[in-house]
């Protein structure tokens, strides 16, 4: 990877990415707590959560995640899946994601929430591990230069940051969809069926 390179080579390039390091290290850290006062409101963690919220000391889960977890609820329950309302947070997906979403209606959702957590970032780092696989499938050594020049702005970009907080399936999408096109290049049409599928 192209990182190391530029590492060994460019100062600048090694204080940019300590900088977008730390501030990764400090983004989970706050990501943790914020989940802590969310899924433990009683606790009066640094203050508990605003009265606004509605909570009443009830655990609460990020609104994207509830919107699955409550679909496959629903689901099981063999109930209406597509509930209609005024609001945006509705269940918007094909049934198959709110059937895959029944073994987390099982597990503690502190469980659920800390699995989606790490689910979110490592698919966030396997996306940029599969763009510079393609472009170097494709040889694109300048564009893979350029995607190392840019992995301090992957560390900061605000929208990760932002699903991740809601725990929504842009960045798996994203994913899923990057891996079909991984797929298609190596003209492997059995794997690019089964992402394409997914």
């Amino acid at each position: 990877m192209q990182v190391r390179q530029l590492w060994s080579r460019s100062r600048v390039y090694r204080i940019v990415l300590v900088v977008a390091l730390v501030y990764t290290a400090l983004r989970l850290i706050v990501h943790g707590a914020y989940l802590g006062i969310m899924l433990y409101p009683s606790s009066n963690l640094m203050g508990g959560m605003p009265e606004w919220t509605g909570s009443e000391g009830n655990p609460l889960v990020p609104v994207d995640l509830q919107i699955y977890l409550d679909a496959a609820e629903r689901f099981l329950e063999r109930r209406p899946l597509y509930l209609r309302s005024n609001r945006i947070e509705i269940y918007q997906y094909p049934p198959f994601y709110a059937f895959a979403f029944i073994p987390f209606t099982h597990l503690p959702r502190v469980a659920t929430v800390i699995i989606h957590s790490l689910l979110h970032v490592g698919a966030y780092a396997l996306l940029y591990v599969t763009w510079d696989r393609i472009f170097s499938q494709l040889g694109f050594d300048r564009v893979r230069g350029m995607l190392a020049w840019t992995l301090p702005v992957w560390l900061i970009f605000s929208s990760f940051w932002s699903d991740l907080s809601y725990l929504n399936i842009y960045v798996v999408m994203a994913l899923l969809g990057s891996s079909f096109v991984a797929a298609i290049l190596k003209e492997r049409l059995g794997w690019s069926v089964f992402w394409l599928t997914l």
